[in-house]
């Protein structure tokens, strides 16, 4: 009986299990869970790529500003490093300027003994016509003052002349005596000696004008002097301000407040004009340029906003809008062409580039850093 019952317990333990009727809505609600979000998943990602457009070919670009002289010479100062931030207007370099500051003390002493010549000139002028006016001015009040003296002298000669007509024919009539005739004589021959006298002082008086007015000839003379003078300190202040402008350019500033990127030169060396010193990019105006296919591009359109992630800082997205949708591929600006001579080809996609505006953020966007752009075109 014991042996039955082992065997019976044994063929109970080997019999298959029937599965439980409560597992079969819990695998079932399970599979069923997920395909929908499968579905989901795959809707979202269709949706997504019909209204974006994704791409890895990408990189950050930024204005690069070369730092140069326009002159030659000795590299006196250069206290530039890569990686250094500099302000627009920052003296970035120093060429060695004495003998162009020598020059320029000397065209600036020669216009300082100009400047005292021409002073002192003025004043001797000024002086010199000071006194020519007065002399002019008495001259003139003695000739008039003689003239008048000249008439009345010509009338007392003639009034004199005709006393003396009248006394000699009274005196032939017994009418007068001799003392009356002599008296009329002496006072024609007074009359007449006064004239000439009177005369004779206006003649002075009018030379003395006349030399006055030749006089003022002087003045004349020393006007063109000074016109001379200052003519040539015109041209003495031009080679000076010319001068003063060399000296500048031997001080060479920041074209623009950002970072160098690159320097060339040491100090020390000879330079030559136009040689790049150094590369300078404005931190703040940065860019992307994406190479989209040819096939996408149709459907970019500018302003359109772009999500941006930068492979330096995962996890982090950075905002932009599209600025600009290039009119070439990018093949068309490659310095070797592609020729075919074979007669064998392979079409491959072209790319366009694109230009994407970015919001810099602590300067943390740097030229060159590879990104990746996401532009939401659902809006065409």
């Amino acid at each position: 009986m014991n042996a039955n019952l082992g065997q019976t317990l044994q063929l109970e333990a080997s019999a298959p299990k029937k599965p439980s009727l409560m597992k079969k809505p819990i695998v079932r609600a399970a599979l069923t869970i997920a395909l929908l979000g499968a579905l989901i998943f795959f809707g979202q990602w269709i949706y997504h790529r019909s209204t974006h457009v994704y791409e890895i070919d990408a990189r950050l670009r930024s204005t690069l500003y070369i730092v140069s002289s326009e002159l030659p010479g000795r590299l006196e100062s250069f206290p530039l490093d890569e990686g250094m931030t500099v302000n627009e207007g920052q003296m970035v370099a120093k060429l060695d300027s004495t003998r162009a500051e020598l020059l320029l003390s000397e065209l600036s002493l020669e216009l300082q003994k100009l400047d005292a010549q021409i002073e002192e000139m003025e004043t001797s002028k000024q002086v010199l016509q000071h006194q020519l006016e007065s002399r002019m001015q008495s001259a003139g009040a003695n000739v008039d003052a003689a003239g008048a003296s000249v008439k009345e002298a010509e009338l007392s000669k003639k009034q004199a002349e005709d006393e003396l007509r009248r006394t000699v024919s009274l005196a032939a009539q017994k009418l007068v005596s001799q003392r009356q005739l002599e008296q009329a004589q002496t006072a024609a021959k007074q009359a007449a000696e006064n004239l000439n006298v009177v005369r004779a002082k206006a003649t002075s008086s009018s030379a003395a004008l006349s030399e006055s007015r030749a006089n003022a000839a002087e003045v004349d003379v020393l006007e063109k002097q000074i016109q001379r003078l200052r003519v040539n300190r015109e041209s003495i202040q031009v080679q000076r301000e010319r001068q003063a402008s060399e000296v500048k350019k031997h001080t060479i500033t920041s074209p623009v407040t950002g970072v160098v990127d690159q320097t060339f030169v040491n100090e020390g060396e000879y330079v030559a004009p136009g040689q790049r010193f150094a590369l300078v990019h404005d931190s703040r105006d940065v860019w992307i340029n994406a190479n989209i296919k040819e096939t996408e591009v149709q459907k970019i359109r500018q302003g359109q906003p772009v999500i941006i992630t930068v492979d330096a800082y995962p996890g982090r997205t950075f905002s932009g809008k599209v600025l600009l949708v290039g009119s070439a591929a990018t093949s068309q600006f490659a310095l070797i062409p592609s020729p075919n001579p074979s007669g064998n080809f392979t079409k491959i996609t072209q790319r366009i580039p694109v230009k994407i505006s970015v919001e810099q953020q602590d300067g943390l966007l740097k030229p060159g850093m590879m990104v990746e752009v996401d532009i939401d075109v659902s809006n065409r």
